[in-house]
Parts: C-alpha cells; structure tokens; sequence
C-alpha cells in the first residue's frame, strides 16, 4: 500500500459509524451556508 489511510475502521460496525457520523458532519455543513459565508472578509 503506497498510502496508508489515517485512520483505519475495525470492522463492519466501525466503517458504518464512521459514514454515519460523516453524513451528519456534511449536513450541518450544508444546514446554513449563509451564516458561514457571512462570516467572509472582504480582501
């Protein structure tokens, strides 16, 4: 293996925890781009 993963997940249990909590990072990501956005400075 050329590039070892960071992190690696044990087991079935391990990898759909891992996605699940991925899934939940992206849509609070999403949720409210605006208020992220606003946050922009102007250069």
């Amino acid at each position: 293996m050329p590039e070892p993963p960071l992190w690696f997940a044990a087991g079935a249990d391990s990898v759909a925890g891992i996605v699940q909590k991925g899934q939940q990072l992206v849509e609070q990501a999403q949720a409210f781009p605006e208020l992220s956005t606003t946050l922009d400075l102007d250069a």
